[in-house]
């Protein structure tokens, strides 16, 4: 069927051998080749369809699946916890690779090579200082020591950058469990590192008078930017006080405008055409009553410009009167 039974036919394996060989499932493997996402041949008799795929192809593939690692091989060759692991990836100590950013039949996230290189380079800058108030492990900087998430993301990226270095290794360690540090620099450090204030999304309710659906569709649409926050296995957004005052200073929400005019959003996006303000629609649940609508501070300021007279001519005559009466 491929050619000759001669050594050349004996590089090529059925999809079904392939798979086996590669740890992946048959179907998915014939169906790249089909699509020719993965360089094989594929060969038609009657409705019966045979896929077969070179050597050469499954060492690429097998070669390519083995520089990456899932969460749990990169944690293990780190040698440190789950929960470290995670906040060790969000101060970007390693990076995340998407499906998309990865070769065909590549399940790993982390690539070794820079799980390595990472290890190596907090090694390296091991500086041992003369008096160590007490010497304290990388995963002694967590949440059981006092510290919070954010505050730990905070250290963990002033080590990655070199601000803080490692005082001693203990080779017996492998990974970054072996990394040692000065317990009197990463408290101070923790102090220096006082992140913003942040509120839950249904504190920010309570104090706000928002829906804490809003509150959500704001955060999803991009216009209220907000960090998510772990405890266990549960997570939760919460927001950054500077977050929030950005917000108010770019936007207003059409529901706050309404009931200070008392008047209707309907009728107060109707007053609004003439200087043609839109309002912005963050996302919206399929059909449900818009909520959540948005208008932004610089276009009314610019609606109001609009009006005869204007802001600016009565600030001119304002001005006029008072140097008259000077």
């Amino acid at each position: 069927m491929f050619g000759p039974d001669n050594a050349e036919a004996m590089q090529w394996f059925s999809a079904a051998e392939a798979a086996r060989l590669l740890g992946v499932a048959p179907d998915i493997l014939a169906n790249l080749v089909i699509k020719q996402a993965v360089i094989g041949r594929v060969h038609q008799e009657g409705k019966s369809r045979f896929v077969a795929i070179h050597r050469s192809t499954l060492d690429q593939i097998a070669s390519a699946r083995a520089e990456y690692l899932s969460a749990t091989e990169a944690r293990r060759r780190l040698n440190v916890s789950k929960v470290f692991f995670e906040r060790f990836v969000q101060a970007g100590g390693l990076r995340r690779y998407k499906r998309d950013e990865r070769p065909v039949l590549v399940a790993g996230e982390f690539l070794a090579t820079e799980i390595d290189a990472v290890v190596a380079q907090l090694i390296k800058r091991v500086r041992k200082k003369a008096r160590v108030s007490l010497p304290i492990g990388i995963q002694d900087i967590s949440v059981r020591h006092g510290i919070s998430n954010a505050k730990i993301v905070a250290v963990l990226q002033d080590i990655l950058q070199g601000t803080i270095c490692p005082t001693g290794h203990v080779p017996a360690l492998p990974g970054l469990a072996g990394l040692q540090f000065d317990q009197a620099e990463i408290e101070q450090r923790v102090r220096d590192n006082n992140p913003d204030v942040a509120l839950s999304v249904d504190h920010l309710a309570q104090i706000s008078g928002w829906k804490p659906a809003v509150i959500k569709k704001w955060i999803q649409g991009g216009y209220l930017n907000a960090v998510e926050e772990k405890h266990g296995k549960a997570k939760r957004d919460v927001v950054p006080v500077s977050a929030l005052v950005r917000f108010l200073l770019t936007y207003v929400p059409t529901a706050e405008i309404s009931k200070q005019l008392e008047t209707k959003t309907p009728y107060l996006l109707q007053s609004l055409r003439p200087a043609k303000i839109e309002c912005i629609v963050p996302p919206q649940e399929a059909g449900g009553a818009h909520r959540g609508l948005l208008l932004r501070s610089a276009d009314l300021a610019r609606g109001a410009q609009l009006r005869k007279p204007t802001i600016r001519d009565l600030a001119n005559q304002m001005a006029q009167v008072d140097f008259i009466q000077c």
